[in-house]
């Protein structure tokens, strides 16, 4: 199952062209085609989330088209009409999904997944998700996520926003043609330029500096429903066009969006100008079709079994996604035949959702006579979904409503591993939650600035400063730290970023392997903070197994850990020259799957959620290496983390892992006097006083 943010939805039908455009249907089942066999991860359709273009630009033809018609013969919009017709077509397949999706997430997902889910299905109800994963696709704490459900609504929270701004937009600018004394359609036209264009530069900007975010925002893919605006506004010039350039036209737009189909993956920088092969495309199938519907390509889009496929294009798409997530969730990673076997399988649910909900809704006069009465179907159904969300997360709270302030030993590593647990601490459903503070406070530097952001604890007018630096794997350790701070009298200074070492390097960022650009420039300003105001202590830590991008690309394994081993050398180096007392911490074992999710579906078989010591540490070498070289003090604490064979994942009740590789806050504050008796070790001069 291919589980990336790249996720397309189809566009739902409506009337929006003068007459049925078969071939538009055809362009459906097309796009949606693509979109499921991408999901499913057929090798072959690696580019298949371009759907979700073809399905913008196919939206904004016809809704403009239906618009600018209604404004020819009426000289206005009947804005609660069209409004409770979006809702019609929309919102009853979506809500019976939605309740659908929290009832799945409560009977077969683990219950740490319950809260996050039950929040995306509160704004997918909302149409507002995709501000919710924009910021979550720049948030490192929510890159181990599993994916989500209903993460597919992104684009269709976008479509939604289009359909509630766009018919105000376009009045807007018949008003201001008439009283220009303009034409309707070229003042349109000239609107829609300048509400496109910037949308256009906008969405290549933003996808060079945050394509994460860049991908789920609404602001930068306006152009692509302009465009498809555009032609609907241009359909009597297009008319006239010739008949033979037109079918030319058509092969070169299909082309065009089965090659990005085909081609583009995840590495490509996408929306950005990349969009531009796919939008252009579908634009130029538009316009061909609207010129000649008796073409081969206009033909052949039009046959019955792509008309079919395009009429539940819709109820396809809400269906295939959440079944891959659910299947991904209890059968471990899909391998390409598995995922096309449950998107196949979920073609009978899209069926039965498409045959008495979303059809029979449809068609029915009743849901908007009069217009009223359909936006109170509106607003109840999306009550519907935002219960629905509500529903999990209550079930998560009811799940683990219990005080869990647990007091632990430190772990010995002849003590038996626990094998049963009926409760642990922190709670299951809110372990994502269980974070040190830096987050909360807002020090922990997100990835895309470079500025020192720092936070302090413990006794702010000590003479003793200890300064703990590197990337999240330096910020879990804060509550072991902020408790010595706290108990000795010392001033703790976090200096962290997300994913990003405290290593002379170039690490990538992003789906595409980026340059992490902030990265470089944030160990520059961490090195002169230093030197400007030398600490006591500085204690390094961060992940052995990250990335690194070399001359021509990214490293392999083995390349990768010599040069971070190397970077650290470099970092390290540059303290010491500056005579800054320097301490490493050594990077955690690294479980590489989702302990916790384990722990919720084995609190009777904990054994099953251990995993081995040797085969976790194995590649964990490059602080050893860099401080063998440098003869920087090394602080190992794996022995309080492992036993001498396994690495357990509860010890007392005490839940050890969040994610998939970072320690609860709850572990860690509980391992501060095994930190304690190292650092009188390796640092007496932080206890001399």
């Amino acid at each position: 199952m291919t589980t990336t943010e790249h996720q397309a939805p189809p566009t739902p039908d409506t009337t929006g062209s003068g007459s049925f455009r078969p071939d538009i249907e055809g362009m459906r089942a097309v796009a949606v085609v693509l979109v499921m066999l991408y999901h499913a991860g057929l090798p072959w359709f690696s580019g298949g989330y371009i759907g979700v273009d073809v399905f913008f630009v196919i939206s904004g033809f016809l809704i403009t088209g239906l618009l600018v018609r209604e404004l020819e013969a009426t000289h206005h919009i009947d804005l609660a009409r069209f409004y409770a017709r979006r809702v019609r077509r929309l919102l009853p397949a979506a809500g019976v999904l939605l309740a659908s999706v929290a009832g799945l997430t409560i009977l077969l997902l683990p219950v740490t997944r319950w809260i996050n889910i039950g929040r995306d299905v509160q704004w997918s109800a909302l149409y507002a998700v995709n501000w919710r994963f924009a910021n979550r696709a720049v948030d490192y704490l929510a890159a181990d996520d599993a994916a989500s459900p209903v993460q597919h609504f992104w684009s269709l929270a976008v479509e939604e926003q289009f359909y509630l701004v766009w018919p105000l937009l376009l009045l807007v600018l018949a008003i201001g043609a008439r009283r220009l004394s303009r034409p309707l359609r070229s003042g349109l036209l000239v609107g829609l330029v300048a509400v496109g264009a910037p949308s256009l530069w906008w969405s290549i900007s933003l996808t060079a500096a945050e394509p994460g975010r860049a991908f789920f925002v609404s602001t930068t893919r306006v152009w692509e429903l302009a465009l498809g605006g555009g032609v609907a506004i241009l359909t009597p010039h297009i008319r006239r066009l010739p008949l033979a350039p037109s079918r030319a036209v058509a092969v070169l737009g299909m082309a065009a969006i089965l090659w990005a189909g085909v081609t583009y993956d995840d590495l490509t920088v996408f929306p950005g100008s990349a969009a531009l092969i796919p939008v252009l495309g579908t634009v130029a199938l538009i316009a061909s079709g609207t010129v000649d519907r008796s073409g081969p390509i206009a033909t052949t889009l039009g046959i019955g079994p792509m008309r079919q496929i395009g009429a539940m294009s819709y109820s396809l798409y809400l269906w295939h996604w959440p079944l891959l997530v659910v299947a991904d969730a209890r059968w471990g990673p899909l391998s390409w035949a598995e995922g096309l076997g449950v998107v196949a399988f979920s073609v009978l649910p899209a069926w039965l959702a498409y045959r008495y909900v979303e059809h029979r809704w449809r068609h029915s006069e009743a849901f908007v006579t009069p217009p009223r009465r359909g936006l109170m179907w509106g607003l109840t159904l999306t009550l519907v979904g935002v219960i629905a969300g509500t529903a999990i997360v209550v079930g998560a709270a009811v799940d683990d409503a219990r005080d869990h302030q647990a007091e632990i030993a430190t772990l010995l590593t002849d003590r038996a591993p626990q094998q049963i647990a009926g409760e642990v601490s922190p709670p299951l459903a809110t372990v994502r939650a269980d974070l040190p503070a830096v987050y909360a406070d807002g020090c922990h530097q997100d990835q895309t600035r470079a500025d020192v952001a720092t936070c302090t604890y413990g006794d702010l007018d000590s003479a003793v400063r200890v300064v703990l630096l590197g990337d999240s794997h330096a910020a879990q350790w804060v509550p072991a730290f902020r408790a010595l701070a706290e108990e000795r009298g010392w001033t703790l200074q976090t200096i962290t970023k997300s994913s990003c070492q405290f290593a002379d390097t170039t690490l990538p960022i992003g789906d595409n392997d980026a340059p992490y650009d902030s990265c470089v420039d944030w160990n520059n300003a961490v090195i002169e903070t230093l030197t400007e105001s030398p600490p006591t202590l500085v204690v390094t830590t961060g992940i052995f197994w990250t990335p690194i991008l070399g001359d021509s690309g990214l490293l392999d394994s083995d390349a990768a850990r010599q040069e971070l081993a190397h970077a650290y050398v470099r970092s390290w180096t540059a303290l010491i020259d500056r005579g800054i007392q320097h301490v490493a911490l050594r990077d955690t074992p690294y479980p590489a799957f989702d302990v916790s999710e384990c722990v919720a579906d084995h609190l009777d078989a904990l054994a099953d959620c251990a995993f081995g010591r040797t085969g976790a540490m194995a590649a964990n070498t490059p602080q050893v290496d860099a401080a063998a070289t440098t003869g920087v003090p090394l602080v190992d604490l794996t022995d309080h983390i492992c036993h001498t064979d396994l690495c357990p994942a509860v010890v007392d009740d005490v839940l050890l892992w969040r994610d998939t590789h970072h320690l609860t806050a709850t572990y860690v504050r509980a391992l501060a006097p095994a930190l304690e008796a190292e650092l009188r070790r390796v640092a007496p001069v932080l206890f001399d006083g």
